[in-house]
């Protein structure tokens, strides 16, 4: 991982077993001392002597104490979540969406930015702008985060941003030059399932899968423990139907992209209910009366979600994105294109759908800025590489 821009913080120097205990608390605390030193395989004793020079320095605080059968009420450890903010954003085409967030990228504050231009220093130049703003009404501002539908390297390059129309872009270094923070990018998608595995509902588990709907069509893939780079999980253009009429923009007939972009799924409900204006969140409120759309697409997300567990077997698969509501309406039927494609000697796959907002993409951003931060891995260059 990369990030540009100093930082002077006692993460900084943490590193082995230490920095092991410091992001177990981090992750999971507030956590009993016993259930760190068992997570951790160490000895009560090994554990005290790691965790003494954390609580000294103030890295790390002893909650009130926790009553124990048959025994001493115990101080569970946890980290002060505020003592470092960030900031997340999510760029789109024409607009930024921001968050302030704490150490556990709980949102503080959020923002919106309407872009009138997409050249990169037009936009760095208007994004510096609104992180001052936010620097503005919140002290301890850390580091910076930025997630957009791209293909990011060294989290400091965009290769190729579609929606921006980006490519070879030093971004991370533009936006640094104007705000002087930390400065980290990150895919959308990528940022997203970093979120969910470190404090979301994939926080725990070893193997697992990010499904995401909406402008685009997205999965990141978690495995050991670990997210997987790109290319791992481009789904767009997994077929889901072979017999549909429907194709995409590469011309595969019934793949992804081309029955479940929220654009498509919309555009066909309005042909339905023959109402040219119909929004996705009308869509939704009239989804009894177009059920041979609307139920569809919840059938067909099932069906793409089989694919990924048949390739993976995980342990859950998250579905998230602005465009689940359909999946969210029709549950049964999702669930039922999930199974009919699952494999003879797999369980029925565990699928979740969190309550989603589109600031849930600024906060996975977020997050690809707290990992650099706690991290630590700073470069001479001003980025970490993890």
């Amino acid at each position: 991982m990369a990030l540009r821009g100093d930082a002077n913080d006692h993460w900084s120097p943490l590193q082995g077993s230490e920095q092991a205990v410091a992001l177990e608390v981090l992750r999971r605390g507030p956590i009993a001392r016993v259930d760190l030193a068992r997570r951790l395989g160490l000895s009560s004793g090994s554990l005290t002597r790691l965790t003494k020079p954390l609580i000294e320095n103030g890295l790390l605080v002893e909650g009130a104490a926790q009553p124990i059968p048959l025994g001493r009420p115990t101080l569970p450890l946890d980290v002060k979540v505020r003592s470092a903010l960030f900031i997340g954003v999510k760029l789109v085409a024409d607009a930024a969406y921001l968050v302030v967030t704490d150490l556990r990228a709980n949102i503080l504050d959020q923002g919106f930015l309407g872009l009138s231009r997409r050249d990169p220093e037009a936009v760095a130049a208007a994004l510096a702008e609104q992180i001052e703003c936010l620097r503005s009404r919140h002290e301890g501002i850390a580091a910076v985060g930025v997630s957009l539908g791209a293909r990011v390297r060294n989290h400091e390059f965009v290769i190729e941003g579609r929606y921006l129309g980006w490519g070879e872009v030093p971004f991370a270094a533009m936006l640094n030059k104007r705000c002087h923070l930390p400065v980290a990018l990150d895919n959308d998608v990528q940022a997203l399932t970093q979120s969910e595995l470190w404090f979301g509902v994939g926080r725990g588990l070893e193997r697992f899968a990010v499904v995401t709907l909406g402008a685009g069509i997205g999965c990141g893939v978690v495995v050991g423990g670990e997210l997987l780079p790109l290319p791992a999980g481009d789904i767009t253009h997994v077929i889901v139907d072979p017999d549909a009429r429907e194709t995409c923009s590469r011309g595969h007939r019934g793949c992804a992209e081309a029955l479940l972009l929220a654009e498509r799924v919309l555009q066909r409900a309005r042909e339905a209910v023959g109402d040219p204006a119909l929004s996705f969140d009308e869509m939704l409120a009239r989804a009894l009366e177009i059920p041979a759309v609307v139920e569809r697409a919840a059938y067909d997300t099932g069906v793409l979600i089989a694919h990924v567990a048949n390739l993976l077997a995980p342990e859950k698969v998250v579905l998230l994105g602005e465009g689940v509501g359909f999946a969210a309406l029709f549950e049964q039927a999702m669930r039922r294109g999930a199974n009919a494609l699952r494999g003879e000697f797999l369980p029925e796959t565990h699928i979740e759908i969190p309550p989603f907002e589109f600031y849930e993409w600024a906060r996975g951003a977020a997050v690809v800025a707290v990992q650099g931060h706690v991290l630590g891995a700073w470069s001479n260059s001003g980025g970490p590489a993890r």
